[in-house]
């Protein structure tokens, strides 16, 4: 079986394209998986959800660029 790759996404981005990237690679809606994420946020005092969401746009790769432009 391969190994789904876990990549931002320039094409349905909001900020850094990282929740629908990850909407990708589960095979779910992005808008689906960001509201997801704004609930467990407001659940969560807020400060952790925004330090995840940056440590995964460290972690994750950008998309492949086609012609050297993303």
């Amino acid at each position: 079986m391969a190994r789904k790759s876990h990549t931002r996404r320039s094409d349905n981005k909001i900020i850094a394209g990282v929740l629908a990237g990850i909407a990708k690679a589960i095979g779910l809606d992005p808008g689906l998986v960001r509201l997801m994420y704004l609930f467990g946020a407001f659940f969560s005092a807020v400060i952790p959800a925004v330090i995840i969401y940056l440590v995964l746009w460290a972690w994750m790769p950008p998309p492949e660029s086609r012609n050297g432009v993303e």
